[in-house]
């Protein structure tokens, strides 16, 4: 067996991804908790990507080829399906979760434990840089978000929706997008209740 670079061994890893899938059920029915987490798309990307990175890495000589092919086949299709792409060059710690399904890239050199991510997110390198970004443990991605450029991405950062972060950030921070304004639109007093006007 070829040496491991990964972080942690992705099979165990894997188990705790479907732990914390699991631990999201509130349902008290044992069945409904040990059949719900391989439905979620998340988690069914999460095990193309561990067996990518375990073949990747173990190479056993006589499966390494032909299991390589169905992993990408495989990895394809659910790409196409579920709107995520993992690069398998990305380096996940264990308690990856994946919110919901849609226009996700992750393309990070490596991320900690216990990361969320929610839907159309991007992750990733630049136009001029070839590095891509290192992400903490705990790690929460909201809706939108845009990571990019070779940064480093501290423990326990909440990312908000539709923030573009492009700089460093320090451990237990909280990074916003530009705050929302309510806008009050008065009626013309000559206009009727349908908008038009008399």
């Amino acid at each position: 067996m070829a040496r491991q670079v990964f972080q942690e061994n992705p099979l165990i890893a894997l188990r705790y991804d479907i732990k914390r899938v699991r631990d999201f059920v509130k349902s008290r029915n044992f069945l409904l908790r040990l059949i719900y987490p391989y439905t979620c798309s998340g988690i069914q990307m999460l095990i193309l990507h561990r067996l990518t990175r375990w073949n990747m890495y173990t190479r056993i000589p006589i499966f390494y080829q032909l299991f390589n092919i169905i992993l990408r086949v495989t990895s394809s299709v659910f790409q196409i399906t579920w709107g995520i792409m993992i690069s398998n060059g990305c380096d996940i710690g264990r308690g990856f979760y994946i919110d919901h399904h849609g226009g996700i890239w992750v393309g990070a050199e490596k991320m900690g434990r216990n990361c969320n991510i929610s839907h159309h997110v991007t992750i990733g390198r630049t136009e001029t840089s070839t590095g891509y970004p290192s992400i903490g443990n705990n790690v929460y991605f909201g809706t939108g978000c845009i990571v990019i450029g070779e940064i480093n991405i501290g423990d326990n950062v909440k990312i908000g929706p539709y923030a573009v972060v492009r700089k460093d950030v320090p451990p237990n921070t909280v990074v916003m997008a530009m705050p929302p304004r309510s806008v009050l639109i008065r009626q013309k007093e000559n206009e009727s209740e349908t908008g038009a006007v008399d």
